[in-house]
């Protein structure tokens, strides 16, 4: 009898639990994403500018999100010959936001499939005049 009073227990705990679970998650689910933006990276590591090819190399980049209805959404991610222009999107979401300036970071993985010199440029916003501004990084594959 006491193991079937210890089961019964536990079940009805882990019910509770579960419920719990979704109620906190509702506020989350409920944030429906308004807006992608350009976001502006501050800076970019690479931490070797020389690779093998085939080889894959995690390349960071950092930024600033302005408030906690910001994220990192995706890159977007143009190859021509040798260049490769690399934006990163944010998203904002709906809801109460509050003004909170912290720096992030995300990286993706660069594997080259042929050797030479690939040019990359990073999307650093825009001058006064409107013009793209680019951050540029070489990396050497041998």
């Amino acid at each position: 009898m006491k193991k079937i009073h210890y089961i019964q227990v536990l079940s009805f705990l882990l019910l509770i639990f579960m419920i719990a679970s979704c109620d906190s998650h509702r506020d989350r689910d409920e944030r429906k994403i308004i807006a992608i933006n350009d976001l502006k990276l501050d800076s970019v590591k690479i931490n070797s500018d020389t690779m093998m090819v085939n080889s894959v190399q995690s390349i960071r980049t950092y930024f600033t999100l302005h408030s906690n209805c910001e994220g990192f959404y995706t890159y977007q991610y143009a190859k021509d010959g040798m260049e490769r222009k690399v934006k990163t999107l944010s998203y904002k979401t709906d809801g109460v936001c509050n003004s909170e300036t912290k720096a992030y970071y995300t990286q993706f993985e660069f594997m080259p499939e042929s050797t030479g010199t690939y040019q990359f440029k990073f999307w650093q916003g825009k001058d006064n005049a409107g013009n793209d501004i680019w951050l540029n990084k070489q990396i050497v594959v041998n």
